[in-house]
């Protein structure tokens, strides 16, 4: 009997760890199973819909596009009149334009989404000598500048706040003296923010253009051969006068020598009639 009641115990003292380690592992599983997870988001890493923050996507960059073109062209003045045309299409603009005989030099801004779209009608307008392409990423440059800016606009409202509630002109003059010191500064970093905002908004091509046809026309023949030795009677025109002029002053104390050597041996040389002392 007794033999009985200490197997009972001993088995009811078994049953009652088993309990307690299985609860004990259930309580512990999901605490190892958060430690594991490397996808659950921390405070300062999550969004308002639950999502973890991410860096900017590649279409939020903000890019500074900049191309240069070179063609050929067998008339200047209508590839420049086909430059100013296809900036209009695409809602672009000439911001400079110095137009010569056989040259042209073309500053293009277009929307910077336009770009390649742009290049390629620009490339029609004659034979693609050169063609360049260059971006450059400012995000963190316009991301900076616009928390400045808020931080700038912000000590602005302080110290007007502070003019309302100043007593004394001394007062007044001294924070009136400070509000027109950060207003400058708060419109200089506008100015650049605006600035940097119309570089990433609109791209610009240079484009350069050149005649091609003078020097194939009159590499050779009777007009060019005229013209060649023209400009070299010229050119040697040009040297004989240069080595005329640097030698002018030597001539002239010598010349006046030679007609003082001549009069005095005229003065001294003996005269036909006269004989010679004996």
């Amino acid at each position: 009997m007794k033999l009985r009641m200490a197997c009972l115990f001993a088995i009811a003292l078994l049953g009652l760890a088993g309990c307690t380690g299985d609860n004990a592992g259930s309580q512990s599983a999901p605490a190892i199973g958060r430690a594991a997870d490397p996808y659950q988001a921390t405070p300062h890493q999550a969004t308002s819909d639950g999502k973890p923050e991410s860096a900017p996507a590649d279409a939020d960059r903000k890019l500074i596009r900049t191309a240069r073109l070179e063609l050929q062209t067998g008339d200047v003045g209508k590839a420049s009149a086909r430059v100013r045309s296809v900036a209009g299409e695409f809602a672009g603009l000439v911001s400079q334009e110095n137009v010569q005989q056989q040259r042209a030099d073309l500053t293009v801004r277009v929307p910077a989404a336009k770009l390649s779209a742009a290049l390629d009608r620009l490339a029609e307008a004659g034979e693609v000598r050169q063609r360049e392409l260059q971006a450059q990423d400012v995000t963190d440059q316009v991301i900076d500048l616009e928390a400045r800016l808020a931080t700038q606009r912000a000590s602005v409202d302080r110290v007007r706040a502070l003019l309302d509630r100043a007593g004394s002109i001394s007062e007044i003059v001294s924070v009136e003296a400070e509000l027109t010191k950060r207003q400058a500064d708060l419109e200089s970093m506008e100015r650049r923010s605006a600035a940097l905002k119309d570089q990433v908004e609109l791209a610009t091509i240079t484009v350069a253009l050149e005649t091609g046809t003078s020097t194939v026309s009159d590499s050779s023949g009777f007009l060019s051969g005229l013209g060649a030795g023209w400009h070299a009677l010229l050119i040697s025109l040009r040297v004989l006068l240069l080595a005329l002029g640097a030698a002018l002053p030597f001539l002239i104390p010598v010349a006046v020598l030679l007609v003082v050597y001549r009069y005095w041996g005229r003065r001294n040389r003996p005269q036909q009639g006269e004989s010679a002392p004996e």
